[in-house]
């Protein structure tokens, strides 16, 4: 399911690194890495908005750029570097799609979940079933093997441990 949402675009970190551009100037700062987040908020129209974040990190390079067409990094806005992104999100492929669109399926499945929920339940055979002290018989459900070692006796292969020590035996202090 597809739905429609009010997306906020944030720039959560830059990373930076002086490059060399086209014509041979040194690019102070240049951009060579963001992280962002896509904040996607649905209102189901019943009164219930459900909300889901993507985060995603954009490589960059002014190594392309002459210095006329590069940007000071003290001169940047959010806005600016947000469409940098948006860009590059649109046309970069991720899986044969553009990262928006991966961006998209990611939202709606966490949207989806929210609004119907997986949810972990019991098996139903789980309250009913038998612990391993009290055995069931055939008149209780059970498929009717006695043990046959109940009685005390040793099973086939199984030490016999001898009687403990006497309690004044086993006290050194008496």
């Amino acid at each position: 399911m597809s739905y429609e949402y009010d997306y906020t675009w944030k720039v959560d970190s830059i990373k930076v690194q002086d490059q060399t551009l086209t014509d041979g100037e040194i690019a102070k700062n240049a951009i060579v890495q963001t992280t962002w987040s896509v904040r996607a908020l649905y209102d189901a129209g019943d009164g219930n908005y459900y909300e889901a974040t993507f985060y995603g990190a954009t490589p960059f390079s002014a190594t392309e750029l002459s210095s006329t067409e590069f940007v000071d990094f003290n001169n940047l806005t959010e806005v600016q570097v947000l469409k940098w992104i948006q860009d590059y999100s649109s046309t970069f492929s991720l899986e044969g799609n553009p990262i928006t669109e991966h961006m998209k399926k990611v939202l709606d499945n966490e949207i989806e979940l929210q609004i119907k929920p997986v949810l972990d339940k019991e098996p139903p055979w789980s309250a009913v079933e038998p612990s391993i002290e009290e055995p069931v018989g055939p008149e209780e459900g059970g498929i009717g093997i006695e043990n046959p070692y109940e009685n005390g006796e040793p099973a086939p292969g199984e030490e016999v441990l001898p009687d403990p020590l006497p309690e004044s035996e086993s006290d050194p202090t008496v």
